[in-house]
């Protein structure tokens, strides 16, 4: 929320919490001022005084900015962060920077295709999931073993966030493309 939010609707408060007051005692018959006649006599000197018309401006003005606010959608809400904490400050790796280092060890290996990576983080350790399928001629198990240690080695060397787990699921085996002759 940016500054110019919080002082609309920091005016809004107070002005929510002026009348929520008058409301409160108005029963009371604390505010004598708010008679009838008064009332009317307040009205009738608003008229042709435009200035009253520039606070309802300014009033206006503000109710659209918050209602604008209000509806409007945070486009980076929607990225994760890891934080880490150094002796110099704060570091935020966003999720979809792990993933292209996933991806990047991944596109490394001949043999593996249609790769998808998914991970979760649980108090500060990270969970990879790597989905994909292999060509026919390729060993699984040594595959998977292979490719689960360079990523844990290389997430942990270029971000220096732990890895706990790795998991590689192959979905498919490919089929090789026949070339006709």
């Amino acid at each position: 929320m940016n500054i110019s939010t919080r002082f609309s609707l920091f005016i809004l408060s107070l002005i929510f919490l002026g009348i929520s007051v008058v409301l409160i005692l108005l029963p009371f018959k604390q505010f004598y001022f708010l008679s009838a006649e008064n009332i009317s006599y307040l009205i009738e000197s608003m008229k042709g005084n435009f200035s009253y018309s520039l606070l309802g401006l300014i009033a206006f003005f503000i109710g659209l900015f918050i209602f604008y606010n209000s509806i409007r959608r945070n486009k980076g809400s929607n990225i994760n962060y890891i934080n880490k904490m150094t002796d110099f400050g704060e570091i935020k790796i966003s999720n979809e920077a792990i993933t292209g280092l996933v991806q990047h060890v991944c596109s490394k290996f001949s043999g593996l295709n249609n790769i998808r990576v998914k991970m979760d983080v649980l108090e500060g350790q990270l969970y990879i999931s790597v989905m994909g399928e292999v060509n026919p001629d390729i060993n699984i198990t040594e595959i998977s073993n292979t490719l689960q240690k360079k990523i844990k080695e290389h997430i942990e060397s270029c971000a220096g966030i732990n890895v706990m787990e790795t998991k590689v699921i192959i979905t498919n085996v490919s089929t090789p493309m026949r070339n006709i002759k």
